[in-house]
């Protein structure tokens, strides 16, 4: 498992202690749960981004509301809107 050290601001601190208490969690494990989360988005959005210059390279176009309901659609796929 990697070590990683974040570096909050004291309002980011604070708004992360009082998601904390709320929740009966630790500052620690809701500062992973963000983490976690951030990081399986960032990797989602790499992997679209990825898709669409392969799809791009091999000359398949797509309109702009083709690519909004493309992606509204991967969204709900993975849970990420209702």
């Amino acid at each position: 498992m990697a070590h990683l050290t974040v570096t909050l601001s004291e309002q980011d601190q604070a708004l992360l202690h009082s998601i904390a208490a709320a929740t009966n969690q630790s500052d620690e494990a809701v500062a992973s749960a963000a983490l976690k989360n951030y990081v399986q988005w960032q990797a989602e959005y790499i992997r679209r981004v990825k898709a669409g210059m392969q799809a791009a390279q091999a000359g398949d176009v797509m309109e702009a509301d083709e690519v909004d309901a493309l992606f509204a659609e991967l969204d709900r796929r993975d849970g990420l809107t209702s």
